[in-house]
């Protein structure tokens, strides 16, 4: 995921909105949540934004929630295809959570996309397809193949505009 990480980093360069840039596992909640409620972020004014894809995307939306009980604002939270992970206490509740200033949702319509693995894996999971809650809903285009597996692609061409005021 440093691949990711580093090109985020490298498209945002200059830029000084987002400037911790941190990457976390999906069973990782704790770690964002304290990345994000550390000092530095009120000490030197920065925006929280929080990008999930997947089962990441439950994730970040839990650990939103989290950050709204530590009085935490989020400027963005992103959740590029994201899907619930088992015996979530999310499931069905993705209403956007008070803190978040902006929520970005780009979802796959499974009912075109194909069988291939990371698409059947994510059918499994529950994608959450289009929120009503979010700030803006992108439908990613199938093209063929894992759309799933595009997260770059989604981050690429829906979320990063969205963030720099291009979209």
């Amino acid at each position: 995921m440093d691949l990711v990480v580093n090109r985020y980093r490298s498209l945002i360069g200059g830029r000084e909105k987002y400037q911790y840039v941190g990457y976390a596992q999906y069973d990782q909640r704790d770690l964002v949540v304290n990345c994000m409620s550390m000092n530095y972020v009120d000490y030197y004014d920065e925006k929280i934004c929080i990008i999930g894809h997947s089962w990441g995307g439950d994730v970040a939306m839990q650990a939103c929630r989290d950050l709204e009980t530590d009085g935490k604002k989020v400027a963005v939270l992103a959740t590029p295809d994201a899907v619930d992970q088992p015996a979530s206490h999310l499931f069905g509740n993705r209403s956007k959570p008070t803190n978040v200033a902006n929520w970005i949702n780009v979802y796959v319509n499974y009912s075109k996309a194909s069988t291939g693995v990371a698409n059947t894996i994510a059918r499994i999971g529950g994608p959450w397809g289009a929120c009503p809650g979010a700030s803006a809903n992108y439908e990613y285009p199938y093209i063929g193949g894992d759309a799933h597996a595009m997260a770059w692609q989604m981050l690429v061409s829906y979320v990063l505009p969205a963030l720099l005021g291009v979209r």
